[in-house]
């Protein structure tokens, strides 16, 4: 049986997106999101790397922004390395092969502020058939 780990996050981008090209010419994006869980009264934020490839990339960079949220699912990946000071570090990445809009900060200011939702009021029902209609 085939092992395979998937991860769906809905977080923060820390930073605009970063478009590049791979030598072969698939676009790639990188970005950073933050999650945040309330455990224990104290609020936990974990850091992801996500990346993007195709016209899924492009797309990221054309509207997502830093502080936009978004929701990304793929697959999750420690990848090790070493910073400048020669310390060796591990970054959570997602290997994202889908992302979705959730909306933007301005939009979601907007909706806090809403107007009341109307009431719902009821039509009356239509008459019923006439039983004089000859069909």
């Amino acid at each position: 049986m085939p092992n395979y780990a998937h991860a769906t996050i809905i977080g923060h981008l820390g930073q605009d997106p970063d478009l590049r090209e791979t030598h072969s010419g698939t676009k790639v994006v990188t970005c950073s999101v933050a999650t945040s869980n309330k455990r224990q009264g104290e609020e936990i934020t974990t850091w992801w790397r996500v990346s993007l490839f195709g016209k899924r990339a492009e797309v990221v960079a054309q509207y997502l922004r830093k502080g936009d949220p978004a929701l990304f699912s793929g697959e999750p990946v420690l990848r090790p390395w070493t910073d400048k000071e020669g310390n060796e570090r591990i970054s959570l990445e997602l290997l994202a092969n889908d992302f979705s809009f959730v909306g933007t900060k301005d939009q979601q200011q907007q909706q806090d502020y809403r107007a009341p939702a109307q009431t719902y009021k009821p039509q009356p029902s239509p008459a019923p058939f006439d039983d004089a209609v000859p069909f």
